[in-house]
């Protein structure tokens, strides 16, 4: 039965071999024939590609494929081609019901593309895409496994870049890549390596991008990439405008879809000669390291090993470079961004080198900064603030920083020669200090800030110094009028301060504060004109606080001051033109607002000075006065503003060489209560120096004589009471001078007058009245009493020897009865007292002048002459040689009345029969004394009698007649005097 059936089998068996060899043989040779066939016909007839395909070989068996010299050529550009590809199908495709590839290996890949400015691909335009209708039921699955591809090339040009992209020499192994579902669970790992536009790069890994998560872990690295490439992509109306470096890029992806998302970065960055261009700015950097960068998307959790910048140049568009660094270090930061913290253990910013300049239209710095449209502020308040930390915080560096918008002397410049920055434990999570030091050395001066900073209680407190501060910034800040010059001057300062600057409430105490000022010289614009100066100022045990606007300080010492002050011709004070003009200035400029009139709580415990110089100049003169004061020293005890306290005034100064000035007192500068105590003392001030003054105001010069002042003042809020007494020694005036403001008064017989027998005078001047009286607070009130005080004088001389020897007023008056020429007893006595003084004034001349009064001076004049009528009728009668000493007793009376009457020449009265006619005594008086003459001239001659008889009294006490001077002015009515009768003589002077 085997022996019948083996035939049928062994023909049944060549069957089958020989139509599986013409199958096979078919499939070898047929397909790879009719393939290269259709494709290169399809291909040129639908799309108007050339294929070229130098082999193509078929394994039936094992569904293997390999092509070799392989080109697609469009319009005789070249498109794609291969050197070989190796294609292993696997039959369990059908199987399975899914794509599956055991292996593809594709050599030589060359492939050129190109966008147009459509942003239409050049494929894209050759084989068009077509929409297929969306297919539904089970997805169709594919394995393609053992993917390399070797030595590929592509190039890209971008017709709207106009960029040229080049990836060389790239080599990619794939294990597989599935969406079967029991291998997408399965990590496959990819490596990709090549040469991007001359950049060496390459991707290895492993992952899952099929599976439920996705679950992937990533490496990519990429070597010296030019990123100036990428400035074809930049926003053609955005910030920055052009990028240059080379950047080396070594990263990590860790991800895994999961609820949140789970991905992890990690990488480390190198860029190199970076240049970056903003619209306002360049950026410039050797080298920018960033190692460890890591961040978690799921955690929002980003973290920072090392962060390393070397040699950034911010320039501006000219080419100037306002800001640089050597370098900047940062050292394990990390940032939680959902819980808004920010930690780093060290940031290092070293070999800073600023160059900022400011005008009217900013600061060059802050020009730099790209100019962000401003946005809606969030008011809701729930914006959660960052919490942020650093254990430490260096900066270092140098600069200068260029004014030209201040008031002052422009441009102000200030070159820091160099600077640092520390801070320690810096953070704003808890309610604790963290420390920061400052130490800024410039040729200007060094600043040094030791201080405990606390950010979430707005607190800090420590310790500020400056030393050896140059002064001459504050001519150049603008404080200063423009015609001054601070020309030296150098301040050292401490303090230990406490403040909180919550912006609701700041608060400022200092205290333990000292300022010491040196060599401190103020010039006006005239070159080496000296204004003033001091050698120190020293300020100590200062307090001081904000906003109560309290200051102590504990003491004052100035040393070596100096000050030179003059009058200019529109009598204005230096220092007023100069200060005024620039407040005026500085308001008109700056608009400032009026400042509050209230009175700070402002205290000086004591002031002290020596060693000070004052020279005075007085421009308004014809002839300049000129005077200097010399060690000038004293003290000013606690001195309180607007607390009632009174404060101890001590000042003490040479004058004119030589003469002494002595200043003590005390004052109560309180704006309610203000009083002031003071008494000046001047003695042995030399007179001379004074003769500008008396030129001017008097007309005369000064020969000699020195000056005694000893004033008293006392004012009580606006009321002043004061003692002016004056004391010139050996006093003189000299020769006469024109001057037309000049008052034309006799001073020197004023002064004549007024000195003692030691040629000395001695003049008290009390003041009294309001300080808003303008003569007071001009100071003209004392010349306005001196004029009236000279003019009293020389009116009423004896009022001022009365002074210097008794008596009073009245001893310039010597009376007599009326119509009498005798001397009284009384009368004689006194003239015999004023010749005592006249005699002491030996440069005085006494002039007499004679006055009559009008009606009882005839009166009287006519009963004297009555009374000599009698007495010549007794000599007569009783044959006697002289009348002197002869009186008519009241027996005597009528008998010699008789005897006068008939001794008359004047027609008498008769009786009817032509007898004279027998009258009685009072009609023989009435009768005598109506015929006796006394008219202008017999007044004149008794005003004569009168001044013979004074004088004669004057020279019987001692004073030669030559000295006496009797008037020769018409008779005139004597001035009124009150209790004075007219009947008398006047004693004046003249020189």
């Amino acid at each position: 039965m085997d022996r019948l059936l083996w035939p049928i089998k062994s023909e049944l068996f060549a069957k089958i071999v020989f139509m599986l060899t013409l199958l096979y043989s078919t499939l070898f040779f047929a397909v790879p024939f009719g393939i290269k066939y259709v494709l290169q016909n399809k291909l040129k007839d639908e799309y108007g590609v050339t294929l070229a395909l130098q082999s193509f070989r078929f394994e039936p068996l094992t569904a293997r494929v390999t092509m070799e010299g392989f080109a697609l050529t469009h319009k005789n550009e070249p498109l794609l081609s291969f050197d070989i590809l190796d294609f292993d199908f696997s039959y369990y495709s059908f199987t399975d019901r899914a794509f599956i590839v055991d292996s593809i290996t594709l050599d030589g890949l060359k492939l050129k593309l190109s966008r147009d400015e459509n942003k239409t691909l050049n494929i894209q335009k050759i084989f068009p895409l077509k929409k297929e209708a969306k297919k539904e039921g089970e997805p169709y699955y594919f394995s393609i496994n053992n993917i390399n591809i070797k030595n590929a090339n592509i190039d890209f040009f971008d017709e709207i870049t106009k960029q040229h992209y080049a990836v060389a020499k790239a080599y990619v192994s794939l294990p597989f890549i599935s969406t079967v579902p029991h291998d997408t669970e399965i990590f496959t790992q990819p490596s990709v390596k090549g040469v991007f536009n001359g950049s060496s790069f390459s991707f290895v890994g492993k992952s899952r991008p099929f599976a439920k998560d996705m679950k992937s872990d990533l490496s990519f690295s990429l070597k010296e990439f030019d990123i100036s490439q990428l400035n074809a992509f930049l926003p053609q109306n955005g910030e920055l405008t052009n990028i240059k470096g080379s950047l080396s890029l070594d990263a990590k992806v860790v991800f895994e879809k999961a609820k949140t998302n789970r991905m992890h970065l990690g990488a480390n960055v190198k860029l190199k000669e970076a240049d970056i261009k903003t619209k306002n700015a360049a950026l410039k950097t050797k080298e920018l390291i960033l190692s460890s960068l890591l961040y978690s998307l799921d955690e929002q959790k980003a973290s920072l090993g090392y962060f390393d910048l070397k040699e950034l140049g911010v320039f501006e568009k000219d080419g100037a470079r306002p800001l640089s660094l050597s370098s900047l270090e940062l050292k394990n930061l990390k940032a939680d961004i959902v819980s808004k913290e920010l930690g780093v253990d060290s940031v290092a910013i070293n070999g800073v080198d600023f160059d900022i300049v400011k005008d009217k239209s900013g600061v060059n710095v802050a020009k730099l900064a790209p100019q962000k449209e401003s946005m809606k502020k969030d008011e809701s308040g729930d914006e959660k603030p960052w919490k942020i930390s650093a254990k430490n915080i260096h900066i270092d560096g140098k600069g200068s920083y260029k004014d030209s918008a201040l008031l002052g002397k422009k441009p102000y410049s200030v070159d820091v020669e160099s600077f640092f920055v520390d801070i320690s434990d810096l953070q704003n999570r808890e309610d604790k200090p963290f420390k920061v030091k400052t130490e800024v050395n410039a040729k200007e001066g060094q600043v040094l800030v030791d201080s405990n900073v606390n950010i979430v209680s707005k607190k800090a407190e420590g310790e500020l110094a400056v030393k050896k501060a140059a002064l001459y910034v504050i001519d150049r800040f603008g404080f200063l009028p423009p015609t001054l010059r601070l020309q030296s001057g150098e301040l050292s300062a401490s303090c230990k301060f406490a403040a909180s600057f919550d912006p609701k409430k700041i608060n400022i105490d200092v205290k333990s504060g000292s300022v010491d000022i040196r060599k401190f010289a103020l010039y006006t614009e005239k070159k080496n004109f000296r204004l003033l100066s001091f050698e120190t100022l020293a300020l100590s045990n200062i307090k001081s606080s904000y906003p109560d606007p309290k200051t102590e300080i504990g003491g004052v010492a100035l040393s070596g001051f100096y000050a030179n002050l003059w009058i200019d011709e529109n009598k204005t004070l230096n220092l007023a033109r100069y200060f005024k003009g620039a407040e005026e200035n500085k308001s008109v400029k700056t608009g400032t607002p009026e400042t509050s009139t209230e009175i700070p709580d402002f205290t000086i415990r004591k002031f002290t000075l020596q060693g000070g110089k004052v020279d005075f100049e007085d421009r308004s003169l014809k002839q300049h006065f000129k005077t200097t004061l010399t060690d000038i020293a004293g003290s000013i005890g606690q001195l309180s503003l607007d607390k009632n306290k009174s404060a101890a005034i001590d000042l003490r100064a040479n004058s004119g060489g030589y003469g002494r000035i002595g200043i003590k007192g005390d004052v109560v500068p309180d704006k309610q209560n203000f009083a002031l105590k003071l008494k000046a003392q001047t003695i042995d001030v030399p007179m001379t120096q004074f003769t500008p003054y008396t030129e001017k105001f008097i007309g005369y010069k000064i020969e000699s004589g020195n000056l005694g002042l000893d004033l008293d003042y006392q004012v009580y809020g606006r009321k002043l009471e004061s003692s002016n007494k004056i004391s010139l020694l050996g006093f003189n005036l000299g020769e006469e001078v024109e001057s037309e403001g000049a008052v034309k008064l006799p001073y020197k017989l004023a002064i004549a007058i007024l000195k003692d027998d030691k040629g000395n005078i001695d003049v008290e001047i009390p003041v009294q009245g309001s300080l808003d009286d303008p003569e007071i607070k001009s100071g003209q009130v004392v010349w306005k009493l001196i004029k009236q005080l000279i003019i009293k004088i020389i009116k009423s001389p004896f009022s001022a020897l009365a002074s210097l020897f008794g008596g009073g007023d009245d001893l310039g008056y010597i009376t007599f009865d009326a119509g009498s020429s005798i001397l009284s007893d009384a009368q004689a006595a006194k003239i015999k007292k004023i010749a005592e003084i006249i005699n002491k004034k030996p440069a005085l001349k006494p002039t007499l002048t004679g006055y009559i009064d009008a009606e009882n001076d005839i009166k009287g004049y006519k009963e004297r002459e009555f009374n000599n009528k009698l007495i010549a009728a007794k000599v007569k009668d009783m044959k006697l040689k002289s009348a002197v000493g002869v009186k008519i007793e009241p027996l005597e009376y009528e008998k010699y009345l008789k005897a006068a009457y008939k001794a008359e020449s004047f027609p008498k009265p008769k009786n009817m029969l032509g007898f004279e006619k027998g009258l009685n005594t009072t009609d023989m008086k009435t009768l005598i004394i109506t015929h006796i003459e006394a008219s202008q001239k017999e007044m004149e001659s008794l005003a004569k009698e009168r001044m013979l008889a004074v004088k004669a009294e004057l020279v019987k006490n001692g004073i030669n007649e030559n000295r006496i001077v009797l008037s020769t002015k018409p008779l005139s009515a004597p001035e009124q005097k009150e209790k004075i009768a007219n009947s008398r003589v006047e004693i004046g002077f003249s020189e």
